[in-house]
């Protein structure tokens, strides 16, 4: 397979905020996906942790930009433990740390705050919450903090910073060769064949500057000096830790294990089937299904499927504890499935349609949480890594491609004054392109084999599908839109997005998707397996542009239009990563 969208398709700008370390402590696999699930919307790397000593050992790799823990595990009061243990350890104690819990004590929330937690949340998981406390941890490094500044180091001690590297390379590898003797020593409960290179690792850390080190050594040495060998073996381990500072400070990037990719956690090292479809000898075998075969799955299928994080963030959200729905809304409002999912929810049980509820806020509101039972009956998944194919395509591009088209939509009503699709834009625009996840849960290799083909052959993405399948995501979208009771105006944009031209109906609402679609896939919104527009090609060529043109005023200017767009998008692919918050102008 050559895999020419991919390397055509990668626009997407890079993390707004810097890749980060997250570790959890959280023993419920639901919570853990969810929490994942947001961080890789900026890329961020993702360890859990299920009892204390297994959180210990992670944040003893001296690799971890923020903890976050819950407060409730099985055996009462462990997290408030290891929280009075991090702040008493001297590597360990300016650690970021977050609480996420369910926990809503008072007097556990007081104990928190007076351990220095930099936040003390309540569940479900926010994803903007979640990125502003990185973005706080992020603020100043921890790790470095330990460390006197570089440049004024190097400075004040006339090294360059080359030299400072080589010191903290060989001191790194002091510590890694010392550790073993020094334990043996401990057992014998005698230092003198250690001593000489105690002092020899003492002056490395202080030539280094790495005074937290520096400080340890010299504890250590007083304390085997006063035979007071439980604190010499309590303090061994943070000589673990400072060598895997040395590391992180010599590579921030530096993910030790357990970290993954968020998007890529809790998934198995893949390899290719033998009758993989995105194997060409297998491809070349097409079609797998025929259009009446694809219906007749399509007609199982009782809702389309969401990402199996978002469904994690959605079952903590919708566990009815919560006193107000908002936290609800806000994550129906930033997911199609799910906005799809509580439309068909409310709309099967209002019995009412000709007035259908085209807004899912409102429809979370109208549920509440007592209903939300009846939405979780029809919850159907499937796995982020249906869409993977590193590095231009992932669950998480494709999320953004859809939830960036809905803001796209939006602000193109906005900004060529056509007011009268603004209730509507949004939503159209969120839920346009649902077909090719419906398909990914009929053939959960369709999406990927599709666009690898449209690739190798130059055809449309549509057309490969219906090569493979037989059936078109827009069309699959449209059948079981209809079929599920969504609104008849998603269903026309559904069904004609790419081709507004051919639309009878919500006409004017398919042209505002299929040129939003079209500035997504030009600016770099995420990734949808569609190849971007030409970059010759002028906005007044995009889809539906022939159409909006008869709605703007005659004054608008198309070319001032696009260097708008260039600055907006910038933004909002920010916002979308997870940096600071979104400025509409």
């Amino acid at each position: 397979m050559t895999g020419e969208p991919f390397q055509n398709d990668r626009r997407a700008a890079p993390p707004a905020t810097p890749m980060a370390n997250i570790l959890l402590l959280d023993d419920n696999p639901v919570a853990r996906k969810a929490l994942a699930a947001i961080l890789a919307r900026a890329e961020h790397k993702f360890a859990a942790a299920g009892t204390i000593e297994e959180a210990m050992r992670i944040l003893l790799g001296g690799a971890v930009d923020l903890f976050i823990t819950e407060m409730r595990l099985p055996a009462p009061g462990q997290p408030m433990t290891l929280l009075r243990a991090i702040r008493a350890n001297s590597f360990l104690k300016t650690l970021p740390v977050l609480v996420y819990t369910d926990l809503t004590g008072r007097e556990n929330v007081k104990e928190a705050l007076s351990l220095r937690v930099q936040n003390y949340l309540i569940k479900p998981y926010s994803d903007e919450k979640i990125f502003t406390e990185i973005r706080r941890a992020g603020e100043w490094n921890w790790i470095r903090g330990h460390f006197d500044d570089p440049e004024g180091f190097c400075r004040r001690t006339g090294l360059s910073r080359d030299a400072w590297r080589m010191l903290l390379e060989g001191l790194a590898e002091d510590l890694h060769t010392l550790l073993p003797t020094l334990r043996k020593a401990v057992e014998a409960r005698s230092m003198e064949s250690c001593r000489e290179r105690l002092g020899r690792l003492s002056a490395s850390a202080e030539s280094c500057g790495f005074w937290t080190l520096y400080d340890l050594l010299s504890d250590l040495i007083q304390s085997s000096d006063k035979d007071q060998w439980i604190r010499v073996n309590a303090l061994l381990p943070n000589l673990a830790i400072a060598e895997n500072f040395v590391l992180t400070v010599m590579d921030g990037a530096r993910a030790p294990e357990p970290f993954v990719d968020a998007d890529r956690y809790g998934l198995p090292r893949s390899t290719l089937a033998p009758d993989s479809w995105l194997r060409e000898e297998v491809v070349a075998r097409r079609p797998f299904a025929t259009r009446a075969q694809a219906l007749e799955k399509l007609e199982k299928l009782r809702s389309f499927p969401v990402f199996e994080g978002r469904a994690a963030a959605f079952r903590l959200a919708a566990n009815g504890r919560g006193a107000s729905v908002q936290p609800l809304s806000d994550l129906v409002a930033s997911d199609p499935t799910l906005s799809a999912l509580v439309l068909q929810t409310v709309n099967r049980l209002s019995g009412d349609p000709d007035t259908p509820i085209e807004d899912s806020r409102q429809a979370v509101q109208m549920l509440g949480g007592s209903r939300m039972l009846a939405v979780l009956e029809d919850l159907e998944t499937i796995p982020e890594s249906t869409f993977s194919f590193p590095p231009a395509l992932s669950g998480q591009r494709f999320g953004t491609y859809q939830i960036g088209c809905a803001k796209i939509c939006a602000h193109v009503c906005d900004r060529c004054e056509i007011p009268i699709f603004m209730p509507h834009a949004y939503w159209a625009g969120l839920l346009h392109d649902l077909g090719k996840k419906a398909l990914a849960g009929l053939y959960p290799e369709s999406f990927l084999a599709a666009a690898q083909l449209a690739a190798r052959l130059s055809i449309p993405l549509a057309k490969a599908y219906e090569e493979l399948i037989g059936i078109s995501p827009q069309e699959a979208g449209a059948i079981l839109a209809e079929k599920r009771g969504l609104p008849r105006m998603f269903v026309n944009v559904m069904r004609h997005y790419s081709d507004p031209e051919a639309a009878t109906e919500d006409r004017e609402l398919a042209a505002i998707v299929g040129f939003s679609s079209a500035l997504c896939l030009r600016y770099g919104i995420g990734a949808s397996g569609e190849l971007p527009p030409p970059a010759n090609l002028p906005m007044e060529k995009f889809p539906g542009w022939s159409i909006l043109r008869e709605r703007v005023y005659p004054s608008f200017d198309l070319d001032h239009f696009a260097d708008h767009m260039t600055d907006w998008t910038g933004a909002l692919r920010g916002e979308l990563a997870g940096s600071d918050s979104f400025v509409t102008d």
